[in-house]
């Protein structure tokens, strides 16, 4: 099996799709992606999951095993600097899926925080997260996943008009709340804050 890395590439070339590829860099996202269309480059990285995930060396979640993804807390604040045209795919070589996560759900979605030790005499952590795949787009197609990846890309400036709580995660509820305070919001200058 290639790689992910090679797959994607495979698959931006096949698509005519325009990119720069920045796997050889420590501070770059994998693929800098130039979408037709799209205002925005976007900085895509790419993780392979190769093997199940050891549950008696990590906390219990409330989250079927098959479905935890594993993903370094570095990885997700440097895509937050690019942010909101980036996100990471997943490749699950197990269940066989493809797993799209972008910059906004990544950081929105419940998720589980684990400090690992770099070894097992090591006084240095390593920030993991345990993700649930089930809140990104997952699918068994490259080619669903890619679009996925290019509609996201072409729609991400909406994130930051929309004032209401973005997407429901699995074993989440979005509460209704909170005062009102109508005098005030009436008062209140929202272009001067732009």
């Amino acid at each position: 099996m290639i790689s992910l890395e090679q797959q994607v590439k495979q698959w931006l070339s096949n698509n005519d799709v325009p990119y720069f590829d920045n796997t050889g860099s420590p501070d770059m996202p994998d693929f800098t992606i130039n979408f037709p269309g799209s205002a925005y480059d976007f900085m895509l990285e790419v993780k392979e999951k190769r093997q199940p995930v050891k549950i008696s060396n990590w906390p219990r979640v409330d989250t079927r095993d098959e479905d935890i993804l594993i993903l370094d807390e570095l990885t997700a604040r440097r895509l937050m600097q690019w942010s909101p045209s980036a996100g990471v795919l997943f490749r699950d070589n197990i269940t066989k899926r493809f797993v799209f996560m972008d910059v906004s759900r990544l950081w929105l979605m419940p998720r589980t925080r684990v400090n690992r030790r770099m070894s097992e005499d090591s006084e240095i952590f390593k920030g993991k997260w345990m993700l649930n795949s089930v809140n990104g787009v997952v699918t068994k197609s490259l080619d669903v996943v890619m679009r996925a990846v290019r509609e996201y890309g072409a729609r991400c400036g909406w994130i930051a008009d929309q004032s209401q709580c973005l997407n429901t995660f699995a074993g989440e509820t979005v509460q209704v709340g909170g005062e009102v305070r109508t005098k005030r919001m009436k008062e209140y200058d929202y272009n001067a804050t732009r």
